[in-house]
């Protein structure tokens, strides 16, 4: 009889482990047209100034680039602490099981949820942390190695992810 294979882990985010995490794939969620509006922006902008003489362009053009700049780095180097000091649940120790199952995590004072193995389509890993995508949305399941209990649990969890996401796991 083959048996059930259970990992329980728990898990508290440090603020500087959730921004990292947030950083990391934060433009995965920007696609190229935003970016080549930003790009047109500026050499509208320079042309109307510089080769055209049409200075309210120009400035226009120019300005709207600099505003989307902005925009962007604030979304990338101040949201994601903010994100992390104004919501509880990202501070609370969450208790995750990866089990032939599913993924069971129960969170304090929200509640217990259950994910089958099939929402997810791809799991990646870098030097502190894994990462599980769900298929539906640009969002993941990011588990820091540092909670593992030994390397047994990581390779017992290592495995049941290649089992479960035909993908594998990824480094990145």
């Amino acid at each position: 009889m083959e048996t059930m294979i259970e990992i329980t882990l728990k898990i508290k985010y440090e603020e500087d482990e959730f921004v990292n995490m947030s950083r990391k794939f934060f433009f995965c969620g920007i696609r190229i047209i935003p970016i080549t509006i930003y790009v047109f922006a500026f050499i509208f902008g320079f042309v109307y100034l510089f080769y055209m003489n049409k200075i309210y362009y120009g400035i226009f053009f120019i300005s709207l680039g600099l505003i989307l700049i902005v925009i962007t780095m604030i979304r990338y180097y101040v949201l994601p602490a903010r994100k992390f000091r104004s919501n509880p649940q990202f501070q609370k120790e969450a208790t995750i099981m990866f089990s032939e199952d599913g993924i069971h995590a129960k969170l304090e004072k929200i509640g217990e949820t259950k994910k089958q193995w099939n929402i997810y389509n791809k799991s990646m890993e870098d030097k502190n942390n894994y990462y599980l995508f769900l298929k539906s949305s640009k969002q993941s399941v990011t588990i820091p190695k540092r909670v593992f209990t030994s390397k047994k649990q990581e390779e017992t969890f290592r495995g049941l992810i290649s089992q479960k996401i035909s993908s594998g796991i990824k480094k990145i």
